[in-house]
C-alpha cells in the first residue's frame, strides 16, 4: 500500500501549473488518482474532482466537476458535503440535487455536531429536508458501507 503523501505533493504539483503535455499528464493525473483510491477511497475521490475541476482530468468520461463532487460527498467526504451543499444553495445544480446535498448534510452533522450554521442555510432555501432525517443518514450509511470503502490499486 502507498502512503497518501507523496501522492498527494504529486497532484499538487501537477494541478498548479499549467499542462505541459496535457495527454500524458491526464494519464498521470488518473494513475495518481487510482493509487489515491487504494489508500482512501472519499479522499481520492474529492482530488479527482479538483482534478477535474482545474480543467486536467476527465472522470468517468464526464468534464462536468459537479457529478465528480457529488460522487465524493456521497462517500462521505466531510469538504465535499460543505462544497456541494453550498453549490445547491446557490442554485448551481439543479433543485433536485438538493435532496443528495440535504442527506449528506444531515449525515455529516450527525457526525461532527459542526455543520448547524450551513443545515440552517440549507433548510432556509429547503425546509422541506428536515423530513426523514433519521432514514436519510440510515441510507447515507448504507450507501457509504456498500459503495465507498477503499478499493485496493
Amino acid at each position: 500500500v502507498r502512503e497518501w503523501a507523496p501522492l498527494q505533493v504529486r497532484l499538487d504539483h501537477l494541478l498548479a501549473r499549467p499542462p505541459w503535455v496535457p495527454d500524458a499528464e491526464q494519464e498521470v493525473i488518473f494513475r495518481i488518482l487510482m493509487a489515491m483510491q487504494a489508500v482512501a477511497y472519499p479522499e481520492a475521490l474529492f482530488q479527482a474532482y479538483r482534478a477535474v475541476a482545474a480543467g486536467r482530468y476527465v472522470d468517468f468520461g464526464s468534464s462536468e466537476p459537479r457529478t465528480t463532487l457529488r460522487s465524493a460527498a456521497a462517500c462521505g467526504h466531510p469538504e465535499a458535503i460543505r462544497l456541494y451543499a453550498r453549490q445547491v444553495i446557490a442554485g448551481e445544480p439543479p433543485e433536485e440535487s438538493s435532496h443528495y446535498a440535504s442527506s449528506g448534510l444531515l449525515w455529516l452533522h450527525e457526525r461532527t455536531n459542526a455543520e448547524a450554521e450551513l443545515l440552517r442555510e440549507f433548510t432556509r432555501r429547503f425546509p422541506w429536508h428536515l423530513d426523514s432525517k433519521e432514514s436519510k443518514i440510515r441510507s447515507m450509511d448504507e450507501w457509504i458501507a456498500a459503495r465507498c470503502n477503499e478499493r485496493r490499486g
